[in-house]
């Protein structure tokens, strides 16, 4: 799910954004970074939560 969610990150123009829209870009790439820390030290779960976020804001940006 973590790549899912950084594949459709990196698939988003971050110059065509608005304001908005870039904050929440970059509250989705935070998901990410901390998804990938919360995995080096085997917390699952909180990955798992943490991407899950991530994939929702990707989804959101890459419909609009």
């Amino acid at each position: 799910m973590i790549a899912a969610a950084s594949e459709k990150l990196n698939a988003v123009n971050v110059r065509e954004l608005t304001r908005s829209q870039h904050a929440h870009w970059s509250q989705a790439r935070d998901f990410i970074r901390m998804a990938n820390d919360a995995l080096r030290v085997r917390n699952y779960v909180y990955a798992e939560q943490l991407a899950t976020k991530a994939n929702q804001v990707a989804n959101l940006l890459t419909r609009s």
